[in-house]
């Protein structure tokens, strides 16, 4: 699959509000993806918040982390699938999230979009299953890491 039909895969998902996740790259080791955010799916519409709350980027590490996981392989991901609801949902069965922290050093002005970057940090095989510890950054103003159970 290319990086458009991974991401239609594990973002359409999510309610139509919630698809934050617009595009993805990876750069060596590392996966950078591009947010636009729309707080009204739990805001009023006439006081929709400017700048990142922990809820928005809950979602957007959450979605940022499947397509990265599933670019650099560590989830597989069949060439041949149509990429829709059953399929991701068959792909992210015996994954995961065990733990996730974040800590804010600014507010993230999200009027034009943010960036996020995410990359492991650390893999262990443990019987069936592999832990797989990412760390994660939001235009560096938001950081954090991401524990992730993967069962073969």
């Amino acid at each position: 699959m290319n990086t458009k039909q991974i991401i239609k895969l594990f973002v359409e998902s999510y309610n139509k509000e919630t698809q934050f996740l617009k595009s993805f790259t990876q750069e060596g080791e590392k996966g950078i993806g591009t947010f636009i955010i729309n707080s009204d799916f739990y805001m009023k519409a006439d006081t929709p918040l400017h700048y990142l709350s922990a809820v928005e980027m809950i979602i957007c590490l959450n979605q940022l982390l499947y397509v990265y996981l599933a670019h650099t392989g560590l989830i597989q991901v069949d060439e041949n699938r149509e990429p829709d609801l059953n399929y991701m949902h068959e792909l992210i069965y015996n994954k995961y999230i065990i733990s996730q922290t974040y800590r804010f050093r600014k507010k993230i002005d999200i009027t034009n979009g943010t960036t996020g970057s995410i990359e492991v940090i650390s893999s262990k095989k443990i019987k069936e299953q592999r832990m797989v510890i990412c760390k994660y950054n939001f235009d560096d103003k938001c950081f954090g890491e991401v524990k992730i159970m993967l069962r073969d």
